[in-house]
């Protein structure tokens, strides 16, 4: 990848598939509705961000990353074993949700970006992880 710049992609890439798999193991162990509901829905959105920005890597002509690390929030969920819309686990899924924020906002300032992954980036996928926050909050809020 040396004349590659799928770097900042590729490191968004992990984000989200941290993400995904985050909320896939998460989601069994809410009980509540609407709360389940609203964390399926989170889930779909992140995996069609993975295959987004996968998509879009290879458009850059760059392999897109397939490991990903586990994002700190899963192994709070684990911690706190999160059921009945458990406010800390939660909290711990909207934390993962402000660090992807920043990432993509991050990766807007980095100056070998496309204009493409840009737009990507600005139109879809940062609104999309500021949604998450505010449905996560509103979760929080009726508990």
């Amino acid at each position: 990848m040396a004349n590659c710049h799928g770097e900042v992609l590729n490191e968004l890439l992990r984000t989200e598939m941290a993400a995904a798999e985050t909320y896939e193991r998460a989601i069994p162990k809410i009980d509540q509705e609407p709360v389940a509901t609203d964390l399926r829905l989170i889930y779909e959105q992140h995996r069609a961000a993975v295959n987004t920005l996968c998509q879009e890597i290879r458009q850059m002509g760059c392999e897109p990353e397939h490991d990903c690390e586990s994002w700190a929030a899963l192994r709070t969920i684990d911690r706190t074993s999160a059921i009945c819309g458990n406010p800390e686990a939660i909290q711990a899924l909207k934390a993962g949700e402000e660090t992807r924020v920043h990432s993509y906002e991050d990766a807007l300032n980095d100056q070998f970006l496309p204009g493409t992954s840009q737009t990507l980036i600005r139109t879809k996928l940062l609104p999309q992880a500021r949604k998450h926050i505010t449905v996560l909050d509103q979760l929080m809020s009726a508990n």
